[in-house]
């Protein structure tokens, strides 16, 4: 399967269990100071993890509804490029004092 669409298949899917759940989506970026592939896997521990996690995002709306899941999926989506982009400034500032414990964008 192609990863946009397997990316857009679990954005899908987690705005979904959220509307139809209640339950809260967690945003969460990471960031490493090496390349990452994907066949890698984890990483080693001798690898820096820069780890950003947000807000719970509360969805509201009805899950048979297209538009109300792809608001939820908007919001989502959002919310990881924020996270995401704190964790790569976290990286770029090679673990700026505060970064050796978990941070959030909050």
């Amino acid at each position: 399967m192609n990863l946009i669409l397997l990316e857009l298949k679990c954005f899908t899917t987690t705005a979904k269990l959220a509307l139809e759940t209640g339950a809260p989506v967690v945003p969460v970026g990471l960031a490493s100071d090496k390349f990452w592939p994907k066949e890698k896997g984890v990483p080693r521990l001798t690898e820096r993890i820069f780890i950003s996690v947000g807000d719970p995002l509360h969805i509201k709306g009805d899950p048979a509804n297209a538009d109300d899941i792809k608001r939820a999926m908007a919001t989502i989506v959002d919310a990881i490029k924020r996270e995401l982009a704190v964790a790569r400034a976290a990286r770029e500032a090679k673990g700026a004092p505060g970064w050796s414990s978990p941070q959030s964008s909050r």
